[in-house]
């Protein structure tokens, strides 16, 4: 496996397999938590110049142990192997959706120094956990907040944190983006990159679209706020995982639906598909049938994360996946048949 130490610009070697993290280039100071981004566990990498140890550069990030190695127990063999997988495969998928996703690296630290902490702690969801272990992987996450940028979760934005039927939120989403005097235009933009998170959240079964796991994000642009949606993020419950583990007996399992009143039919990508039926939505769906490429994903989430997919893993990505391509082309080939149709009866 090749090893790297870790630049400030982590784009710079696309294909690093693993990010070593040494005391004598970077510090980590959880002194400057905040609350920026999915979850509330966000810390600074900083660079210092050695040995007068002069702060050179800050980038903050989360830093996120994997599900199999936090619940050794709950998840093993394969579905551990896609939980880890899943976070850089999914996004691979995403970029032929033409969506961003959060950027997600193997990192180990190494001899790490701290910044006035009595302890280097790894934050998860808010929740003190543990501390940082030397020599051990970890998943780093950029910010993905651009300068003079401010995160507002779907929590702080909808009536309710449970409220998961996509035509409600949308209703209440523009309400909030029109008391905040957000131009119409943005606001429809808001709107189509929602719908297109929830078609790619139904493909690829993300059973984590709970209300923090999604945001709006304001800037200032002379004198006008403008908005965009946040990138996918927190991908490690999909293509068949659930999350098993909470506090409670009850698993917390989260999915957006539509307005079926069968409950299980509205989580389905098909239900979805139904629900916003469009031109926007056709020629989107059409997009994505043509740059889609599972393989050529996978492969590119392989070098990425400097692993290799075991033959029952590769097959349940295929499998679930390929029956969800399935899916996509039934719905444009109903369109265009139905299109078809009506040209015919026009030409009578």
């Amino acid at each position: 496996m090749n090893e790297r130490s870790c630049s400030m610009d982590l784009k710079k070697d696309f294909f690093r397999k693993k990010i070593i993290i040494r005391g004598h280039d970077f510090l980590l100071d959880d002194k400057y938590i905040g609350n920026c981004a999915c979850a509330k566990s966000w810390i600074w990498i900083i660079k210092r110049k050695w040995p007068t140890r002069q702060i050179v550069q800050r980038k903050m990030a989360l830093v996120k142990s994997y599900v199999h190695n936090k619940y050794p127990k709950e998840y093993k063999g394969s579905d551990a192997e896609i939980t880890m997988a899943n976070n850089f495969i999914l996004p691979e998928i995403a970029k032929q959706f033409g969506l961003e996703t959060a950027e997600y690296y193997n990192v180990m630290f190494e001899n790490c120094d701290i910044l006035e902490s009595e302890e280097n702690l790894d934050r998860i969801n808010g929740n003190i956990e543990k501390k940082i272990e030397p020599n051990k992987n970890y998943l780093l996450t950029p910010s993905f907040l651009g300068k003079n940028e401010e995160l507002i979760h779907l929590e702080d934005v909808l009536d309710s944190k449970d409220n998961l039927k996509v035509s409600k939120m949308l209703k209440q989403i523009t309400k909030y983006l029109k008391s905040e005097h957000v131009c119409e235009g943005d606001i429809e933009n808001i709107k189509e990159s929602f719908i297109k998170q929830c078609i790619f959240n139904k493909f690829v079964g993300f059973s984590d679209e709970h209300n923090v796991n999604t945001g709006i994000i304001f800037r200032k642009e002379n004198r006008k706020k403008r908005v965009r949606l946040t990138p996918c993020y927190d991908l490690d419950f999909a293509i068949g995982v659930f999350n098993t583990v909470s506090d409670s007996i009850v698993p917390k399992y989260h999915f957006r639906r539509s307005d079926d009143e069968d409950i299980r039919e509205a989580t389905k990508l098909s239900s979805m598909l139904k629900q916003f039926d469009g031109d926007f939505q056709r020629r989107y769906v059409e997009f994505v049938l043509r740059h889609l490429d599972i393989e050529k994903a996978i492969e590119i989430g392989e070098k990425r994360g400097g692993f290799t997919l075991s033959e029952l893993s590769r097959e349940k990505y295929m499998n679930f996946l390929g029956k969800n391509i399935l899916e996509l082309q039934q719905y444009v080939g109903q369109y265009n048949r139905s299109e078809k149709t009506n040209n015919e009866d026009n030409e009578r």
